[in-house]
């Protein structure tokens, strides 16, 4: 229903899997089905297919299910172009999407798209307050994310270290929003746990990362050693956030000011670059529950205050997209 009968929501849906086509494909008309064919949802305007499977836990995932789908639809409408989404909690489905963009069909068709988009950057969408339509998107929005919450803790029940680290994540948590003004969000995963920011124009992750058994219910291992203290990974990463648009002076200034390899973050160390544009620093980390706490909270701003001066100095802040 939002996808097709609210233009504010579909041209942010399209920025996260089309930025470039925001506007031309958010304006467009669609028709909109759901399980055709066994695909979630389905829309069609003019000739353009765009195909979504969305999911809530990673255990819903059926591998290879979007490239027969993709497959499928080049079969029947070999002319027409798709957009192939994928919809999961974060880090869920990109595998998926891999196969499709490795198959020969779709690098013979490069108008073709195949994205994977989380529900944590679907959720960070803004209503217009005057919009009821709006709303019904909004609740949605937070009924989805409370579902996948509710499926997390269930999968990884918050027992032994697990408590214990989850604990120190959300003091850390309410520490660093007492440090900065920049808005914060806590995810929970297997082997994580994680406070990174929400809506902003760079996106910042601080991870404590642990290690876990390989079986449900995968509870953390090797979290203390032989003096009791806690012993996790303490990762910070940051990058240019998805929703920004690549024609943004913003966009246009980090392509061409982070040619460097690295970024300095003083107190915590160098944040190297990935292949994946992301800029990350690790370390181990053992101490007491509340040195934990304390550490995770000083790196998270000690990171925020250096993307605020890295940007400061190409006239820009770390604020809201």
């Amino acid at each position: 229903m939002v996808l097709e009968g609210v233009t504010r929501f579909r041209k942010y849906f399209f920025r996260l899997v089309v930025p470039d086509e925001e506007t031309s494909l958010g304006k467009r008309k669609w028709r909109v089905t759901v399980e055709h064919e066994r695909v979630d949802v389905r829309m069609d305007g003019n000739n353009t297919v765009v195909l979504i499977e969305n999911k809530l836990t990673a255990a819903a995932k059926q591998q290879g299910q979007m490239l027969r789908y993709y497959l499928r639809e080049k079969k029947q409408n070999p002319t027409k172009r798709v957009i192939a989404v994928f919809i999961a909690p974060r880090g869920v489905g990109k595998d998926e999407i891999a196969r499709v963009t490795s198959s020969t069909k779709f690098q013979s068709n490069p108008q073709d798209v195949a994205q994977n988009v989380a529900w944590e950057e679907l959720a960070e969408y803004t209503p217009c307050t005057d919009d009821p339509f709006d709303a019904l998107v909004r609740n949605g929005l937070d009924e989805v994310l409370r579902a996948i919450t509710e499926a997390r803790e269930l999968k990884y029940p918050p027992e032994g270290d697990r408590e214990t680290i989850r604990k120190i994540v959300d003091q850390a948590f309410s520490l660093l929003k007492e440090r900065t003004i920049v808005p914060l969000r806590r995810w929970s995963e297997k082997d994580k746990e994680e406070i990174l920011t929400a809506n902003t124009n760079l996106t910042m992750h601080l991870d404590a990362v642990f290690d876990t058994e390989k079986e449900a219910p995968f509870l953390p291992v090797n979290m203390r050693d032989a003096d009791g203290n806690i012993c996790i990974t303490i990762r910070s990463q940051f990058k240019l956030a998805g929703k920004v648009k690549k024609a943004s002076a913003l966009a246009k200034w980090w392509r061409t000011d982070k040619r460097m390899e690295s970024l300095e973050v003083p107190g915590v160390g160098p944040h190297r670059l990935r292949e994946n544009g992301w800029f990350v620093h690790t370390r181990s980390y053992s101490g007491t529950q509340e040195s934990v706490t304390e550490a995770l909270a000083e790196t998270g701003a000690a990171v925020l205050s250096a993307l605020n001066l890295s940007l400061s100095s190409g006239g820009f802040k770390l604020n809201l997209t």
